[in-house]
């Protein structure tokens, strides 16, 4: 690890921006391993279900159209898909059911390909190939009877509805068609039988939102020449604390209306509760540690993006302003949804997640659904902001428990 820890040392901690070549992408991959990107969940803490349930899967794939099946079908934003998709696996995988995940599907299957999942992610990463079959599309998907879970309040995703839809998925139906953009992992724990079959497989319920999304999902190891300097910052394992910082300007960013404006002084006074969340983890982190913690920025906004290193000038900033972030849900300022697209919202999500704490906001599900995907291989430590421009306390004692995140929209 010796080369890329001086590379760390003398490069990355304290510049913004390096230069990447061929020879480095090469050290990466000697390094942390083609397929080592990022950290995953550690099989003991994820239950017994992951063998069983692929063999299950690959069965029932195979009956033809007469196996049992559960399609997921969500238009929204990554997150809210993300979140949404491994809610909809815990049921397949009680009921039996072979899982198939189309986000944008409608989009897919109606003849142009945007913002299609195995863009962004591998197939079969653990061992499930979530595409829904063309030949079961029209047959099962469009025609078929459709649950709806969407959201995360008492109007929209009750638990008598949700013990509904379980109990649904437990029937005779060969094909159950779920929309939903809701994570209910935490209810579906409030569902007694379902808490009982969920603890036979071992299946801990802050455990089990990261084990999932890490046997679905794992964003292609092609697609990352974009992020090298933050996968040789987040991966060294001598690393300074990181401290991931989420700034969400909202949808009209994605309109070109540029929520930052033309000023640095305009983004310090819009996020000003979060840049001062920042100092105050930054003092107890150097506290605990006596080393300078490193700065990881995302925003929706690549003036936001631009302007945090002119704020937060007496940190060390890590932040992407090389690509142009795209919002994931084509009804949300979006008529398509781009490859690239989808492939930064996806990389940068797994990246997030990386950091030690993460501050992040009540009014995006983004940053905290990464940071809860973490919680299989590493302490979840998370501040959320309840209003960028009210001051509020973020000492350790203000962290926001998992079953807090869990609760807020749009649900884990």
């Amino acid at each position: 690890m010796w080369t890329v820890r001086a590379l760390f040392s003398l490069a990355v901690f304290y510049t913004q921006v390096l230069a990447f070549d061929a020879s480095k992408w090469q050290s990466l991959e000697r390094n942390i391993g083609r397929h080592g990107f990022f950290k995953t969940a550690d099989p003991k803490n994820c239950g017994s279900w992951h063998q069983r349930y692929t063999k299950l899967h690959q069965r029932e794939v195979l009956k033809g159209g007469a196996g049992r099946y559960l399609y997921h079908v969500c238009d929204e934003g990554q997150a809210d898909c993300l979140v949404g998709a491994v809610s909809a696996f815990y049921i397949a995988l009680l009921s039996k059911r072979a899982f198939f995940t189309g986000k944008f599907s409608f989009q897919y299957h109606g003849g142009v390909r945007s913002g299609a999942l195995d863009d962004a992610f591998e197939i079969q990463a653990g061992g499930l190939d979530w595409r829904i079959p063309d030949a079961l599309y029209h047959e099962h998907v469009v025609n078929g009877e459709h649950a709806l879970l969407i959201g995360e309040s008492i109007d929209h995703a009750t638990d008598n509805q949700i013990r509904r839809i379980v109990a649904r998925s437990l029937g005779p139906d060969q094909s159950m068609v779920l929309l939903s953009n809701a994570g209910v992992i935490h209810r579906l724990f409030n569902i007694k039988a379902v808490r009982n079959a969920m603890q036979r497989l071992g299946v801990v319920e802050d455990h089990a939102f990261g084990c999932a999304l890490d046997y679905m999902f794992q964003p292609r190891p092609d697609i990352m020449n974009e992020f090298l300097e933050e996968l040789f910052v987040l991966r060294d394992p001598e690393r300074p604390p990181v401290i991931g910082l989420h700034l969400r300007s909202g949808d009209n960013v994605f309109t070109n209306k540029s929520y930052a404006g033309d000023g640095v002084d305009i983004v310090r006074r819009k996020f000003s509760s979060a840049f001062d969340c920042v100092r105050q983890v930054s003092t107890y982190l150097e506290a605990s540690g006596r080393v300078r913690p490193i700065i990881y920025v995302l925003s929706d906004d690549v003036d936001v993006r631009a302007a945090v290193p002119k704020i937060l000038t007496d940190k060390s900033v890590l932040v992407n302003t090389n690509i142009v972030p795209q919002h994931t849900g084509p009804y949300q300022m979006a008529t398509t949804v781009s490859s690239k697209g989808l492939q930064a919202a996806a990389i940068e999500f797994w990246l997030f997640g990386e950091a030690d704490v993460q501050i992040t906001y009540s009014l995006s599900g983004y940053g905290r659904a990464s940071a809860a995907r973490s919680i299989p291989f590493k302490p979840m430590r998370v501040h959320v902001i309840k209003n960028y421009t009210m001051l509020q306390s973020c000492l350790p004692r203000d962290e926001v428990t998992f079953e807090a995140i869990s609760k807020m929209k749009p649900g884990i």
